[in-house]
This record gives C-alpha cells, structure tokens and sequence, in this order.
C-alpha cells in the first residue's frame, strides 16, 4: 500500500502545491553499489523576489532485508529537476549507509534484488538573502549609520513540500 501526502506552499508562497511519487521499480547497479529510484515530481515555478536565493531538492530514503535480518539503509539525493506546473521525471541514486555503532561502523551489505520500502521528500523554496547589501568602502569621512535593531531581511521563506512513501522493487544484475 502506498501513501501520498502533499501539502501545500507555505504562508506568504505565491500558490503551488508539489507533488512527488516514486516510481514502482528501482534499478540495481554496480552489484548493489547504488539504487536508482525513479521519482515523478511536480511544482510550481517559484517567485525568487529580488535578494532571494532558490533551493530545490528531492531526496530518497531506502531500507531493504538483505541477509536474513540484516536491514540495509541507504540515502540519496538530486537537485536536477524542473519546477514549471508539469509532472517531470528524475532518477535518485542511493547509496549504502555505513553501519553505525558505539565503537564505529559496521560492515555495509549492498542492496539486492527485492522489496524496499522508500521514503521520498520535496522541497522547492527562494529563500531570504545571508548576507545585507554592502556598502561602498571609504565612500564617506562620515561614520556609518547605527544598525537597526532588527536586520531587514528581502521577505520571508516560501516553499513548496510533499512527501511519499512506497514499496519498490529493486531490479538489476547484481553479477555486474
């Protein structure tokens, strides 16, 4: 079973609701190295007023049995998708996480083929700027003007998110 949940922009976004699913069947490479996870995503071109920066990303958790009851986690992440109101495609490579422990990490089991169950975020935001605008150095023999008690940053944070959770089957020659 499969369960879907997006939600829509945050106050102050201009619309837009995302949306992101993950594919039915995942690719195994390099021996179960990496998993790649198709995703579908869809959102809406976002407003980056000036002074903002823009960040998107999509990311993929996957957890498999792969030896008995050994569960091998991985995660991956991509950033090369379109925003435009179109669904559009995109492949998300996981990657084995190293064992943790007290004492340090374990061995790393590759991922086979088989069912996993994955988990996809979506975050598309503009963002307001770090740094304030500079000014020019020397332009004055006067002092600079006091700093405003509370810094003025161009607008607020505004982002569009979802999230999906799947069973995939992962696929592939686990011989090379």
């Amino acid at each position: 079973m499969a369960i879907a949940v997006s939600f829509p922009s945050a106050a102050g976004a201009a619309g837009g609701k995302a949306i992101v699913t993950l594919g039915k069947q995942a690719e195994l490479f390099a021996r179960g190295a990496a998993v790649g996870v198709p995703v579908h995503i869809t959102c809406d071109a976002p407003s980056v007023p000036t002074g903002q920066s823009f960040s998107q990303n999509v990311s993929v958790q996957l957890s498999e049995v792969v030896a008995g009851d050994v569960v091998q986690e991985g995660y991956g992440t991509a950033s090369d998708f379109m925003c435009d109101g179109s669904p559009h495609s995109s492949t998300v490579y996981v990657i084995p996480n190293v064992g943790g422990g007290p004492f340090g990490g374990g061995a790393v089991h590759p991922f086979i083929d088989g069912t996993a169950f994955a988990s996809a975020q979506l975050s598309v935001c503009s963002l307001p700027g770090i740094f304030p605008p500079t000014a020019a150095p020397f332009a004055s023999p006067m002092p600079p003007p006091l700093p405003s008690p509370i810094p003025s940053f161009p607008g607020l944070p505004s982002c569009q998110s979802a999230q999906h959770q799947a069973v995939v089957s992962i696929v592939g020659d686990n011989g090379g």
